[in-house]
């Protein structure tokens, strides 16, 4: 160890191992080869350390391998890409047969997560289909961040009036409505 000090020894090796990265694979590839009987056979005698130990270093780790798979994707969106189509092209039929079987396991998992996100995201969920029947029709459409301020009042505010009689609506009883509805000529926007 040519440094006492961590740091520098740690970029020591960094560089060495990347000036010595080809000749290092090489030496590995050729000891694997010669010894590839005396390898499998210590792989399958300790099989359970070694998933043992994979997992300890996988919870201990997970942040950096989110980062680095994350930084891999980016750099190699096409590869991954072609891989996978290839993939499902040739594994179409199992890959059918896992998906029915996970989504059977998962089903009530799966359905308490969409109502929880339908219930967090349900007033966006509103401001969208809104603007989009307005966008069918072909009406004009006003500031969104407008229109969405609106259907976060009509949900969240302590007391909201009715626009046509006037009676104090409680929460849970609002909706929001067009004045001249947009199949008759109404616009998709704040009253002025």
């Amino acid at each position: 160890m040519p440094y006492k000090d961590p740091i520098k020894q740690r970029a020591y090796d960094a560089a060495y191992y990347a000036a010595n990265r080809e000749k290092k694979r090489a030496r590995s590839a050729a000891y694997c080869a010669a010894h590839r009987k005396e390898i499998t056979a210590y792989r399958a005698a300790h099989k359970e350390e070694k998933h043992a130990r994979d997992a300890a270093y996988r919870v201990a780790h997970r942040e950096e391998a989110r980062a680095y798979w994350a930084t891999y994707g980016v750099a190699h969106r096409e590869e991954k890409s072609a891989y996978n189509a290839a993939y499902s092209a040739a594994n179409h039929e199992e890959l059918r047969a896992y998906h029915a079987s996970w989504y059977q396991k998962h089903r009530s998992e799966i359905a308490l997560e969409q109502a929880a996100y339908y219930q967090a995201n349900r007033e966006k969920k509103r401001v969208r289909c809104a603007a989009r029947r307005a966008l069918k029709i072909g009406v004009t459409i006003g500031n969104h961040a407008e229109i969405a301020h609106i259907y976060d009042r009509a949900h969240n505010a302590p007391k909201i009036r009715c626009y046509l009689c006037g009676k104090i609506i409680p929460p849970g009883k609002r909706h929001v409505d067009h004045i001249t509805p947009l199949s008759k000529g109404g616009q998709h926007r704040q009253r002025t």
